[in-house]
């Protein structure tokens, strides 16, 4: 495990954020960096050795990146596996939004579950994370699994909507298809659903989105079955309609898409290659023209964890984080200090 001599990225450290004697599964994480530079993170944890309606919500916070409150529970309910759903987002007021779903699972295999039920609330922070609202009424873009995808602040459109990525599934709780939607409202109701990627085969869901030097946005999407190849699709009009998708010449799930100081794109994302699981990293100099491989940050023994986030601070450094491999019923939250060479 290690970044390639090429890399624009330096590994300097790694702290362990959650993690214990006692084995439990930590994983779903979501990290947001609020101006100030303090971080909020939260994981989804349960126990066992498969996943099961067991899951709770928990959120710790950190003023350096090095030094962690011990994590209290923000949600669960018995009978129910509880999740983030991709977690956290920053609103343009600075108030956050935090989405939350529970559902019904039966073990299939691993971490691999079938679900027979969802449901899909969000709830709101005006204090930076310390107290937050009752659960929304139930969110429904899809007709049964809704899914809110994307890292850190949600982007603004020039005419004052919020533009937000979601995924779902089309035809109860199969084939599933990834989208935007917009907000008039400040992300409290949700509009102008915007197909990216929907077609047979493959199902498309997590999509990251990030806005290019040229104003175009640029979509990576996940695919669900095997040969898990990432696509991407480009859009000249905020969102409204979006490129075929084309295959980005990489493996991958949970993606994350940071720019670098000089202008390159980094994608982060749980590396989907055969016998290299992990948490990978790949660049752009080309607006997705092409990537380049450029290292792992972890090396995983098999292909469940990632969900990467970054936070950057003004001297170059960037605080990395995810989940590790869930090992005989364990996985931890960790983060990795990184340094932008660029």
């Amino acid at each position: 495990m290690a970044l390639l001599r090429d890399a624009p990225l330096e590994m300097l450290d790694r702290v362990v954020i959650a993690g214990s004697p006692a084995r439990r599964q930590r994983g779903s994480t979501s990290m947001l960096q609020f101006p100030s530079g303090e971080l909020l993170l939260l994981y989804r944890l349960a126990v066992g050795v498969n996943r099961s309606s067991n899951g709770a919500v928990m959120i710790t916070r950190s003023k350096d990146g090095n030094t962690w409150e011990e994590a209290v529970p923000i949600y669960a309910q018995p009978g129910w596996d509880c999740g983030g759903m991709s977690g956290f987002r920053l609103l343009p007021d600075q108030s956050v939004v935090l989405f939350l779903a529970r559902m019904r699972v039966t073990p299939v295999s691993g971490m691999i579950s079938k679900i027979t039920e969802t449901h899909t609330y969000q709830t709101r922070s005006a204090d930076g994370g310390h107290t937050w609202t009752e659960l929304s009424e139930e969110i429904r873009v899809f007709p049964a699994i809704t899914e809110f995808w994307g890292h850190g602040p949600v982007m603004k459109l020039d005419d004052g909507r919020l533009l937000l990525g979601v995924i779902g599934t089309q035809f109860e709780y199969e084939r599933w298809a990834s989208a935007v939607v917009t907000s008039t409202d400040n992300g409290r109701s949700f509009h102008d659903l915007r197909i990216i990627a929907d077609r047979p085969g493959p199902d498309f869901c997590d999509n990251e989105i990030i806005r290019l030097a040229d104003g175009r946005l640029l979509a990576i999407i996940r695919t669900e079955q095997p040969p898990f190849d990432a696509y991407q699709s480009y859009s000249s009009d905020d969102g409204w309609t979006w490129s075929p998708v084309q295959p980005t010449g990489f493996k991958a799930g949970g993606m994350t898409l940071l720019r670098l100081r000089s202008g390159l794109i980094l994608c982060a994302h749980r590396d989907r290659e055969p016998g290299r699981p992990g948490v990978a990293f790949y660049i752009t100099e080309d607006s997705g023209g092409h990537w380049r491989y450029i290292g792992q940050v972890y090396a995983g023994t098999h292909w469940y964890c990632g969900y990467v986030d970054f936070a950057t601070f003004p001297d170059g450094r960037i605080f990395c984080t995810y989940f590790t491999s869930l090992e005989n019923g364990n996985s931890e939250v960790h983060g990795v200090w990184l340094k932008d060479l660029t």
